[in-house]
């Protein structure tokens, strides 16, 4: 399943730079965003209704509930520690994403935009080291099970599940 950034599937066997170029064909760099928890909660409040999938993440979960055409939005670290809205996070994107490609920063983009740092690492050269360090193999299982998913939501979601910022 190839999407956003990526434009090739994993393929089995032993892994090449060229595999992983394919995957990441783009120049895109590495760009790390301060916010705070409510501007997060406010951009993937923004991701439950408007877009066809939603943005992945790691470090935290996100819970969505809908009582009386109302969205309730809590965003707990991994461990399920509630996190506070005045907290600041770190958020690891790439500078297409922050630069507006695919909507994701939209809700909370200043005017202006976000300054880039294009002293960071590309994406596909941080990606390369990944792999090295996981000494040449990996077990996609071991990445994707039910236990790990990010995103706790109604299914389906109500059409009158709407936040109120």
């Amino acid at each position: 399943n190839v999407v956003g950034g990526l434009r090739a599937d994993l393929p089995a066997g032993p892994l090449t730079f060229g595999d992983v170029y394919r995957m990441f064909p783009f120049d895109n760099r590495l760009s790390l965003l301060q916010v705070t928890v409510a501007d997060l909660t406010t951009l993937l409040a923004y991701q439950v209704h408007h877009t066809s999938r939603r943005v992945g993440v790691s470090g935290v979960d996100i819970h969505v509930q809908c009582e009386a055409g109302e969205m309730r939005l809590d965003v707990t670290r991994s461990d399920g520690v509630p996190l506070g809205d005045d907290e600041t996070l770190t958020l690891a994107a790439n500078d297409y994403l922050l630069l507006g490609g695919g909507e994701i920063f939209t809700p909370i983009t200043p005017d202006g935009g976000y300054p880039l740092d294009v002293t960071q690492p590309r994406v596909r050269d941080l990606r390369v080291e990944w792999f090295k360090a996981r000494g040449g193999t990996i077990n996609a299982e071991a990445y994707m099970t039910p236990e790990q998913l990010r995103w706790h939501l109604p299914d389906p979601l109500p059409a009158d599940c709407l936040w109120q910022d």
